[in-house]
Parts: C-alpha cells; structure tokens; sequence
C-alpha cells in the first residue's frame, strides 16, 4: 500500500472509532434516560392517583363526623318542634294501614290509633306536593329528610305514618315499615330505639343509605316507647363533598367516582361526573378484555384496612371503551375504602396521559440521537477528505524524488525537484539537488578544462583513462592552436556561463510556474469545499442544540405538570379552611341563640338545648378540619419530592444540551480555520504574479546573449581555419606517441 493510502486509512479507522464511541455513549446514555424517565413518570402517576384516593377518603372521614354531628343536631331541632307542637298524642280513632316491609317487600295488614301533634292527624299523605305536619317543618328549618314511625306491635316494628323521604315513584313513603327482626337477627336501630337509646349512625332508608339519627318517642307516663322521631341526610348528597369530589381532575382527563362495596349498594355507581351511569348498579359490567372491573374494585376494597396514620390502597387496571369515539383506553384506577360509609374511592386516570407523556419525551431524545449520529458521520467524512490531502501532500513530493532517482540512473543529469517547503521532505529535495549537482559537475568541468585548453589536470572516477589518452592526444596538436583558442576560449566562456544560467533559470522557472498553478488551483479548490462542509456540520450541530433545548422544554412541562398537582393538593386545603370556617360562623350562631334562649326565659329552654348541642357539633367539626389540614399538608410535602425529581431530570437534559454546544462551538472554529487557509492561497498567487515578472527579465537577458554569440561565430570561424591545417597521424605514429 502506498503512503498515502496508509495516512488515508489511518485517518479513516481513527475517525471511525472516535464516531462509534461518541454514538454509543449517546445512544446508551438516552437508553438509560428513556428508562429513568419512564418509571419515574409512572411512579408519579401512581402517587398522585393515590394522594387524591386518600385525600377523599379523608375528605368523607371529615364530612362524616361533621354530617353526624349535624344530624343529631337536627335531630334535636325536631325534637324542639315536636315539643313545641305539643308532643304526639294517640287518639282513640283508628286507621288502617297496608304495611310494606322495606327489605322484603311483603305486606301485612294492621288497624292503628290515629297519630296526632299539635292538633293535626298526621295523616295519610303520600302527595309530596301536599304539607304533611312536623316533618315539612323540620325541612324547612334545616332541611334533609325527617320521619315519625308509629310502632306496629308488640314486637317493635316501626311503620312510617309520616315523612318527606320520597320513593322513585317521587311520592311519601309512608306505610312502609322497619322490622325488628330481619333474616334472623335483631334491627340495629329498632334495638336501640326500644332499648330507649338515641341511634346515630349509618343505616338503610327505603331505598338508599342515610346518615341518620333516631329517637325513641314515648307514651304519656313513659312507659312504653310507641314510636320513632327520624332526621338523616344521604351520605352522598352532601353538596361540598360531593362537589370537592366530582371537580378532582386525575392527571389530565381522568376522573374520581364512587362505587357502593357491599350489602345492598354493592356495586352500585354513587358518584360520578356521568349522570348516566350515576345510580346505576354496574356490578356485573366488563371491561373489553372481558374483566368484570367494578366487581373485582369493590371485592378488593372491602379487604382493605385502614387507620388515622396510614390509608390502603391497591391500583386495578381495565380496558374501556369511548362510545363517542369508539376508541379503547386502558384505565389505571387507585382505590381506597372508606368503611363508615361502605364507599370504594376510585381514582381513575387514562394511561394515554402518561404515554402522551412518556413519547413526548422519548421523541425528543430520539432525534437528539439522531442529530448525533448525523454530526459524527459529517465530521467523520470532512477527517476523511483532510487525510486524503494530507496523504497526498506526502506522497506527491516522495514520487517526484523517485522520478528523479530513475532519471540520474538513466544518465540524465539535469532534472531537479522543485520542493520549497520547510519540512522533512524540503531538506529530502534540497539534498537530492545537491547530489545532482555534483555528479553533473564531476563530467562538465572535465570537459570544461579541456575547452580551455588545459591538458594537465587528472580526473577522477568512470572518465579517468579516457580522458588521460585525450589529454595526450591533444597535448601537441592544442600548442598549434592555443593562440586562437585563448581568444576563442574568452568568448565561448562568456557565452557558455550566460547562456547556461540563463536557460537553466528560465527551465526551472516555467517549470515551477507551471507545478505551481496546478497545485494552487487544486489546493484553492478542496480548501473551498471544506470550508463549505464546515459550515454544514456547523448548521447541523446548531440544529442539534435547538432539538435538545426542545428536549429540556418539554421536561420543564412535565415539572408543571407536578406543580399542578401541588396546586390541586393545596385547593383541598382551601375546602378544609371552608369547613373550619362554617364551624366557626355556626358556633358564633349557637352563641347568639343561646343568648336569645336566655332571653325567652322558661319558652327558650329548648333552644338553648340546640345552641349547645350546636356549639359542640362546631367544635368538633373545627377540631376535624385542623387534623385534615394537617394531612393535606403532608400531602403537599410528598408532592414537592416529586417535583424535586423531575427537576433533577431537567438537569440531565441540560447537561445534554451543554455537551452539544461544545461540540457546536469546535465545528464553527474548523469552519473559521478554513476560512483562513483560502485567503492564505489568494497571498500565493499574488507571489506567484511576481515570479512571472522576473521570467519576462529573464527573456531580455536572452536577448543580450544573442549578440555575443555574434562575436562568438566570428572567432569561431578563425578556429575553424587554424584546425583545417592539422593533419591526423596513422595508427603507427599514433602508437608511438603514445608510448612517449
């Protein structure tokens, strides 16, 4: 292989190595990235679907102690209009009713005193739109639902004989009854009642779970409970919590809803933002994949446990399909479990979100990758270039010496390198000029001494005999002559060291001349078109910053992102300062009834009951909001970790984009450096215009030898005479006068 292929080659396998270990250190790097970024996305998911899962549970554990209080305060505002109205009063009069069994529905048939308060029958009003004494009361001072039950018989069953809780058919339910007995075992609120003992808690109404409180209501002497004073509110009709729930936004489209876990509800929609769906029961429903989805939620949810310091919670993955769109999705739902209330808490997030995410990110660092492979080959093929032209720097001056070697081998004296530079191969050039000169000197100056005349000098090397032989040969005939040749001999001296100089001067500088242009002409040529590639590779690398930077943006959206669930997290503590206000504004409330109470005297008694009772239910409730607030906080703390590590994500990028401008910032100085070496040529060619000028002097010159060349001819011709005269001696005399 020739020199230059092998400075080629070297400059290639270099390039090569350098290239596949800046590729694979970026392509591996953005491996690790993608990897990193990806789970970390999908942990952050999961935790935020987690934190809203736990905060409504929080949210309803709050709601839940507050709507208590509330209801048994309620409960004694009832108990105020009823005694005011007098108490009930049973009359001798009797009614028939036709009593429905709220749980199996089987009827029976019973004849009871007539109820009445204040006067009034308590009637049979099944007409919603038509007032029902005592219970349109109770709603209209404090709203919810109110009932009085009438007991049946001995046994205790409860019959309503007047309320405002309404059936679907949107009518009073009255005549249905609460029995003492059911499947067996004792009615938790029916036991209560005839144990004479206040029930507060969560039961069944009709048709739906109530959060209630029931009241025993007793004959005249107290002997005997005869029936039942009822206030409740349905659990998910609390309007801040339920609005608090349905305005949670999951990750960026899903949602929060609230499936019923056991019992009667189970399986059964509470909440939702789809009121479609709401109250449907959809316990048997499937996901695309065939999955029965609520029913594996709700049969998870009832497992788990939960306390004041730590809240379960599992993630149950399903399909669903958009009806609207016809599109399937896959579903990614964190529930917890608040028991009280027999509420699976689902939050429910599109995996699409963390997807659109993760490809997001993936993308951008994919055409990172791609913009350095691209930079790599671009500056692997401008290495390439360069070391061809620096091989062929070196082996077209090594070429010319060999020439130049085959010539003097061959007996040609007078070729020259014409090699200028000041490296290696300069001293190379200048050295084999040198040898060239001597060796021409060692023939010419022989036959130069003989021109002059002179026979008595003895050379050296490959002409040492011959030469003796013509030294004497000529010795007697050159004593003849020698007059004419010392004229000749001036003459032809002039003329044969001008003219010599002069023809080897304007030889070598034609042929210097001519190199020259070719060089320059092909050295201006690559030079161009590196500088051109350079400033490619510039633009390229550039174009390969601005991708990254679009890389370090889009991690920048992703900390928003988290900055928003901070946000979120911090609305929840607004609604838990709301609560904590109302409790306030209801204590200052039950301070200004008890003072009004106070007022009233003996008539005011009962009130300032209620303002009591209402003043501690504004306690506690103050006391609840607090220990929320507490925990919301703790939930704010957790959500600026993740916003920590994102930021530490966004650093990584940056870095990346660091990296990439100082590779930017190397191929703008090889452009900057091209642009210098091509003015550099345009400053030789100007040297090149001046070496024309001395050529042209050169040609004048040869026109001055030519006149001394005249004179040369004229003595020339005077020798020609002197050495017709001369005649040559045989072979005999010759050999004589050899010997002498």
């Amino acid at each position: 292989m020739k020199i230059q292929g092998k400075i080629t080659a070297g400059g290639i396998a270099l390039i090569v190595l350098t290239a596949i270990s800046i590729v694979w250190v970026a392509l591996y790097q953005k491996g690790i990235l993608e990897e990193r970024i990806d789970r970390e996305i999908e942990i952050l998911a999961e935790q935020e679907g987690e934190k809203v899962a736990q905060n409504i549970y929080l949210m309803s554990q709050a709601m839940a102690e507050s709507v208590t209080k509330q209801v048994q305060a309620n409960l004694n505002v009832a108990q105020e209009v009823l005694d005011n109205a007098g108490g009930i009063v049973l009359n001798d009069e009797t009614v028939s009713w036709t009593a429905v069994n709220q749980f199996s529905k089987q009827k029976v048939s019973v004849e009871l005193p007539k109820m009445y308060t204040g006067g009034v029958w308590l009637g049979k009003n099944t007409r919603a739109e038509v007032e029902t004494p005592l219970v349109d009361k109770v709603y209209e001072l404090v709203g919810g639902t109110a009932t009085v039950f009438q007991r049946m018989n001995d046994e205790g069953d409860m019959l309503r004989v007047a309320t405002n809780v309404l059936k679907n058919n949107g009518s009073r339910a009255i005549g249905t009854f609460i029995p003492h007995i059911h499947n067996g075992k004792p009615n938790a609120v029916i036991d209560a009642v005839l144990r004479g003992q206040t029930y507060i808690g969560r039961a069944f109404v009709v048709n739906d779970w109530y959060i209630t409180a029931y009241k025993p209501l007793w004959n005249a002497d107290k002997s005997r409970v005869v029936g039942v004073l009822y206030f409740g509110e349905k659990q998910e009709n609390v309007e801040s919590l339920r609005k608090g729930i349905l305005d949670i936004v999951v990750g960026r489209s899903g949602q929060v809803y609230v499936v019923g876990a056991s019992q009667d509800q189970k399986g059964r929609i509470l909440l939702t933002k789809d009121k479609a769906v709401e109250g449907e029961n959809l316990l048997s429903a499937q996901d695309e994949n065939g999955s029965p989805y609520i029913k594996n939620i709700v049969e998870k949810a009832v497992n788990l446990t939960s306390s004041s310091g730590e809240i379960e919670t599992f993630v149950e993955k399903y399909v669903l399909k958009n009806e609207r769109t016809g599109e399937s999705s896959t579903k990614l739902g964190v529930v917890s479990y608040y028991k009280p209330w027999d509420w699976a808490i689902v939050a429910e997030y599109d995996a699409r979100d963390i997807e659109d995410l993760v490809a997001g990110v993936n993308g951008n660092l994919n055409a990172m990758a791609k913009w350095i492979i691209v930079i790599a080959v671009i500056a692997g093929g401008c290495t390439v270039v360069g070391a061809a032209l620096g091989g062929r720097a070196i082996s077209k001056p090594l070429g010319q010496a060999v020439a130049m070697l085959q010539a003097l081998d061959a007996g040609k004296l007078d070729q020259r390198l014409e090699i200028q530079s000041k490296d290696e191969i300069g001293a190379l050039a200048r050295t084999m000029n040198k040898f060239a000169d001597n060796l021409s000197d060692e023939i010419l100056a022989a036959f130069q001494r003989l021109s002059e005349g002179d026979f008595t000098f003895e050379a050296s090397g490959m002409i040492k005999e011959p030469l003796a032989k013509t030294n004497r040969a000529l010795n007697e005939l050159m004593d003849q002559v020698r007059q004419a040749s010392s004229q000749i001999a001036s003459g032809s001296n002039q003329v044969a060291d001008g003219s010599q100089a002069l023809s080897q001067g304007a030889a070598e500088s034609a042929s210097s001349m001519e190199q020259i242009a070719a060089s320059m002409q092909d050295l201006e040529s690559k030079t161009r078109s590196n500088a051109g590639n350079a400033g490619q590779a510039n633009v390229l690398a550039d174009n390969a910053r601005k991708v990254a930077e679009t890389g370090k943006l889009q991690m920048q959206d992703m900390v928003s992102a988290m900055q928003d669930i901070n946000a979120s997290s911090m609305d929840i503590s607004k609604i838990i300062k709301v609560i904590d206000e109302i409790a306030f504004q209801t204590n200052l409330l039950a301070l200004n009834a008890a003072v009004e109470a106070a007022r009233a005297g003996q008539h005011g008694k009962g009130f300032a009951v209620v303002a009591e009772e209402v003043r501690n239910l504004a306690a506690r409730s103050a006391v609840a909001a607090k220990e929320t607030a507490q925990l919301i906080e703790g939930s704010v703390s957790k959500t600026k970790h993740g916003t920590e590590i994102a930021g530490n994500a966004a650093v990584a990028l940056d870095e990346i984009v660091t990296e990439i401008t100082r590779v930017t910032d190397l191929i703008s100085d090889m452009a900057m450096s091209s642009q210098e070496q091509a003015e550099g040529i345009i400053q030789v060619n100007q040297g090149l215009a001046q070496i024309d000028t001395v050529t042209q002097q050169n040609t004048a010159s040869s026109e001055e030898n030519a006149a001394v060349a005249e004179q040369l001819s004229s003595q020339a011709g005077l020798l020609q005479e002197l050495v017709a005269k001369f005649k040559l001696q045989d072979k005999t005399s010759g050999d004589r006068l050899l010997l002498k």
